[in-house]
């Protein structure tokens, strides 16, 4: 069974190698992936007070990671939440993990004061069941998520 946890620094290189796990099955590993940099990324994020991290570990590895911030759109000043990164690994989808990390957003964003929680599905995974499990938490489909790659980029 997982249990779940704000990470630590020691958590750095499963949440990189995680991030590397999520980069190498979606769109985005057309992309270059550089540790050094997500490394730096993960750690501003666990320690900047207006994002959130919560991990979840099963038998001493990582299976899950949701990243949040909090913010304002150029438009206001109400508080809503976006997410950097919501990934569960191959070995624990079907289980609680993905759910239970959206249920710790949810409860993070509602002691933030937030108006409301963006979250988004870039990665064009099994985007019909992840989009499903995220209405099951009260979400709804808003847009959508268009790519253009730039050639000689």
């Amino acid at each position: 069974m997982a249990k779940y946890r704000i990470p630590t620094a020691a958590d750095l290189p499963e949440i990189v190698r995680l991030a590397k796990e999520m980069h190498a099955e979606t769109s985005f590993r057309t992309l270059s992936f550089d540790e050094a940099k997500s490394a730096t990324e993960i750690m501003s994020c666990m320690t900047n007070p207006t994002n959130f991290v919560c991990i979840a570990e099963d038998q001493g590895r990582l299976v899950g990671l949701v990243s949040v911030y909090l913010t304002t759109p150029y438009f206001s000043n109400d508080r809503v939440v976006y997410d950097h990164m919501w990934y569960v690994s191959k070995e624990a989808r079907g289980s609680l993990v993905g759910s239970r990390l959206l249920k710790y957003v949810s409860q993070w964003s509602e002691v933030q004061e937030a108006k409301a929680i963006f979250l988004t599905l870039g990665s064009d995974t099994r985007t019909d069941r992840t989009g499903k499990l995220a209405e099951l938490h009260g979400y709804h489909l808003l847009g959508g998520f268009y790519r253009k790659d730039i050639e000689n980029g």
